[in-house]
């Protein structure tokens, strides 16, 4: 049995606009930059990710591991990094929606999803 925690993974861009190209899609370029939001997933959680090509340094709050400099995939107007963790990384998935990355927090069978 799946058990789902419900949250906002809602991170702003810090000091810059999003530049979106005809029809509202944005562009890879678009995602990088300083993001800065929060998350839940067995209690909330700050977060902060600097995107740049092929790379993401991201920071939890505190009681987390500190800066770490993860893998960037991106897909359209979305991302996905992993942080390592236990009892499974923790994967981060999210969408570019009117200037902010919105999308799931999951670690092992324990989903975060958007609302």
């Amino acid at each position: 049995m799946r058990r789902t925690a419900v949250i906002a993974l809602t991170i702003a861009l810090l000091g810059g606009t999003v530049a979106a190209r005809a029809g509202g899609w944005a562009t890879s370029a678009s995602l990088d930059g300083q993001w800065s939001g929060s998350y839940t997933l067995g209690g909330p959680s700050r977060i902060t990710v600097h995107a740049s090509g092929a790379r993401a340094w991201v920071a939890l709050d505190a009681g987390h591991a500190g800066l770490q400099s993860v893998r960037l995939e991106r897909r359209g107007d979305g991302v996905r990094f992993r942080l390592p963790g236990r009892p499974a990384p923790v994967v981060f998935d999210a969408r570019l929606r009117g200037g902010r990355l919105v999308g799931t927090a999951a670690q092992g069978r324990f989903t975060a999803r958007s609302r």
